[in-house]
C-alpha cells in the first residue's frame, strides 16, 4: 500500500486479535450452529441457500460466503446495517442471523459463547467454492494442511469442510446447493474477493492451486514486494501477500468494494468501528482500508469504479 497511515493502539488491538485468529473453538461454534439450534428447539436449523434461484454453476476458488462469529451479534447487526444497509433475517435460534442486501443473502452472524469467549473476539470466516469438497479436503490434508471439520452437509447451504493451510490460515471449502452466485462483475457493498496474508507466498500458492486449481498472476506492489493474484475461469478470485506485520498469524481477510472509500470510512467510525490502516489514494493506487467492526471483526474495503 502507498501512504499507509495507522492508528497504533487500534492496530495493536487488531494484531493481538489476529494472533489468535480462527482458533478451533471458534470453528466449532460456527459449523455446529445447526446442532445447537436443534438442541434448543428440537428442529434442525435450515439456513437460506446462497443463491435463491439455482444457477447450476460451480466456480472453483470463487468467494461465495463469509460468516462472522462474534460475542455480540446484535451490535454487529447494527453496525453492518448502518454502514452497508445490510438487513437482518432472524431465525428461531436468535444466535444465528443472516444479512441481506438488495434481496441477496450476504453473510451469517453466529454467536460465539462458552468459557473461551472473550468480549471483542470476533472472526470473519471466508468460504470458497470447490466442485468436490471431499476431494479438496483430502488434498488439503495431503498438502500439509489440517482438517478442522470434516466434510459435512448443511441443508440448503451445501456440503462444506473447514481447513487450515500449511501456514495456519483457516477457511471453509463449500459446494453450494443449487450452484454458486452468477459469476458476474462484483457488486458494490457486497463481498467480492479475499486476501491471504501469509509468511510463505510460494507454499501458499502451491497449496491453493492444489485444492482449487488456481491460475496465478504476479504483480509488483507499491512497497517493492509482490502481490500474487489467484484466478479461475479467467477471473481474479483472491490475492496472496506477505504478512503485513511480524506479530500477525497467516489469515484470510475478506474485501468489500465501495463507491466512495472516504464516505464508507466515515460511516464505519460513526457506527462504532475502527480504521486500522488507510492507504488513501494516489495516481497509481486506489483507496484501500483495513477496518474493524465494534465487536472485533476485521475486514477490508476498496474503492471500486464499477457500479451495481
Amino acid at each position: 500500500m502507498s501512504s499507509v497511515q495507522t492508528q497504533p493502539d487500534r492496530l495493536r488491538q487488531a494484531t493481538d486479535l489476529l494472533r489468535w485468529c480462527l482458533q478451533l473453538i471458534v470453528m466449532t461454534v460456527l459449523v455446529t450452529t445447526s446442532t445447537i439450534a436443534a438442541a434448543k428447539s428440537d428442529e434442525p436449523l435450515i439456513v437460506s441457500p446462497i443463491s435463491p434461484v439455482p444457477s447450476g454453476e460451480i466456480h472453483n476458488g470463487k468467494l461465495v460466503w463469509v460468516d462472522l462469529v462474534t460475542t455480540d451479534p446484535q451490535k454487529a447487526v447494527a453496525f453492518y446495517t448502518a454502514v452497508f444497509d445490510w438487513q437482518p433475517r432472524y431465525f428461531s435460534d436468535e444466535n444465528y442471523i443472516e444479512l441481506i442486501h438488495d434481496g441477496r443473502v450476504m453473510s451469517a452472524i453466529v454467536l460465539y459463547e462458552g468459557d473461551e469467549a472473550v468480549e471483542g473476539d470476533a472472526r470473519w470466516l471466508v468460504s470458497i467454492s470447490v466442485k468436490d469438497v471431499d476431494a479438496a479436503t483430502q488434498v488439503a490434508w495431503e498438502s500439509g494442511g489440517e482438517v478442522l471439520e470434516p466434510a459435512t452437509d448443511l441443508p440448503d447451504r451445501g456440503r462444506y469442510s473447514v481447513i487450515s493451510d500449511a501456514q495456519g490460515a483457516v477457511l471453509m471449502l463449500l459446494r453450494t446447493t443449487g450452484g454458486d452466485p452468477i459469476d458476474d462483475t462484483p457488486l458494490l457493498d457486497e463481498w467480492a474477493w479475499a486476501e491471504l496474508w501469509t509468511d510463505d507466498l510460494e507454499a501458499a500458492v502451491s497449496f491453493y492451486q492444489a485444492i482449487a486449481g488456481y491460475d496465478t498472476l504476479r504483480l509488483p506492489d507499491a512497497d517493492g514486494g509482490e502481490r500474487i493474484v489467484l484466478g479461475t475461469d479467467g477471473k481474479a478470485r483472491a490475492t496472496v501477500v506477505p504478512l503485513p506485520w511480524d506479530d500477525v498469524e497467516p489469515n484470510w481477510i475478506p474485501y468489500i468494494p465501495v463507491a466512495n472509500a472516504s464516505g464508507t470510512l466515515q460511516r464505519i467510525i460513526a457506527a462504532g468501528g475502527a480504521v486500522l490502516v488507510d492507504s488513501g489514494s494516489s495516481d497509481n493506487a486506489v483507496a484501500v482500508a483495513i477496518v474493524m467492526d465494534p465487536t472485533g471483526g476485521v475486514f477490508a474495503i476498496q474503492q471500486a469504479e464499477f457500479g451495481q
